[in-house]
């Protein structure tokens, strides 16, 4: 086995990784548990600095 090969199949295993990451945060944020605080967190950019 090559340095090549090994570049080869770990730069396969990065985009494995960073898939099921992608996968993952996706169905973390969509989860009904999380619902009421990510619509807390969409609407931050919303208020005034007032409300704190």
């Amino acid at each position: 086995m090559s340095l090549h090969d090994i570049y080869q199949f770990a730069a396969q295993l990065w985009v494995v990784w960073l898939v099921l990451l992608f996968v993952g945060i996706i169905v973390w944020v969509y989860l009904p548990r999380n619902r009421t605080k990510m619509n807390e967190m969409a609407d931050l950019p919303l208020r005034d600095d007032e409300e704190r």
